[in-house]
């Protein structure tokens, strides 16, 4: 049969294992909000690592693309006048 009781991890009294806090230190039992905010920006930041290493040869080349395309335009117009 399962336990219907934990142990909160602060005073290690046992309480429900529904309870988000606990009742006798009234500390909050699991994942906090900072924990939470911790996790959001690790992921972001591994998001933009990927992202940054998969288009950052393309963007690179479309800056290339881009610099010879103004240069080319500057060329025709300069033979225009």
């Amino acid at each position: 049969m399962a336990r219907k009781t934990k142990l909160c991890p602060r005073c290690k009294m046992e309480i429900d294992k529904r309870a988000s806090k606990c009742p006798y230190c009234k500390s909050n039992i699991g994942i906090s909000l900072r924990g939470l905010f911790g996790a959001l920006i690790f992921i972001l930041v591994i998001i933009a690592i990927i992202l940054f290493v998969t288009a950052g040869p393309h963007i690179r080349d479309g800056y290339k693309s881009a610099e010879s395309a103004n240069v080319y335009s500057c060329y025709v117009l300069q033979s225009f006048i």
